[in-house]
């Protein structure tokens, strides 16, 4: 059985997904890429580091629309992986403690399948190309953050479990997360250009319903 599957939604993620992909295409033997019309190269990128790339079947961001997507497609991986990690493109789950890796299996003798994964927020004066570090993780170019319990969410836990995920996966339907070393490292304040840019592009693609339940809003024009 494999250890974990990754699974993640992008748009034009041709800077930050490299990273995603590195990362943890070190420790899960499945990366599913599930694309939303990106016209920047994202799926040949994704695609050619051996990653599965689907369509989207909706566009744009909505955090209710995309936690129930999450739950119908994990399930997949029961019997197949261990874990599954849902994350975002700019998000990348790690143990200040040990190879990650090492952590899981750990966590699976212990009979922890609903790890609690404390959220930072990372900044960085400037954005760092992966093709400009080849060998090296973004964890370990940028190590500047602070903790950020709004990203202590669930966001890596066995596929056996039915899940029902409260919006953002900051709640499971009543079922506690357990401890664990594990941290959910947010690489979003990578230079304020990057940072710039890429909120005013997630701002476009919120949904109406969105908007009117103030979900996203990290990336509203007034708090950039």
């Amino acid at each position: 059985m494999d250890l974990c599957w990754a699974y993640t939604i992008v748009r034009n993620e041709a800077r930050m997904l490299p990273w995603w992909l590195r990362y943890y295409g070190s420790f899960c033997e499945r990366l599913v890429v599930y694309d939303d019309a990106s016209d920047d190269g994202t799926p040949e990128l994704a695609r050619a580091a051996g990653a599965e790339v689907r369509g989207l079947p909706w566009s744009g961001l909505d955090d209710g629309e995309s936690v129930r997507f999450a739950e119908s497609v994990y399930p997949e991986a029961r019997g197949r992986a261990r874990w599954v990690a849902w994350v975002d493109a700019d998000e990348l789950i790690d143990d200040g403690y040990g190879p990650i890796a090492e952590t899981l299996e750990t966590l699976r003798a212990r009979g922890i399948r609903l790890p609690q994964v404390q959220g930072w927020q990372m900044y960085a004066s400037e954005f760092h190309s992966a093709s400009e570090w080849p060998n090296m993780q973004l964890r370990d170019l940028v190590k500047r953050g602070v903790r950020d319990d709004n990203y202590s969410k669930a966001v890596i836990f066995d596929p056996e479990l039915a899940l029902s995920f409260g919006v953002g996966r900051h709640s499971t339907d009543g079922r506690p997360l357990e401890p664990s070393t594990l941290r959910l490292l947010h690489f979003r304040f990578m230079g304020r250009a990057y940072f710039l840019e890429r909120s005013r592009r997630n701002y476009a693609r919120l949904s109406a319903r969105a908007i009117d339940s103030r979900w996203g809003a990290a990336t509203y024009p007034e708090n950039a």
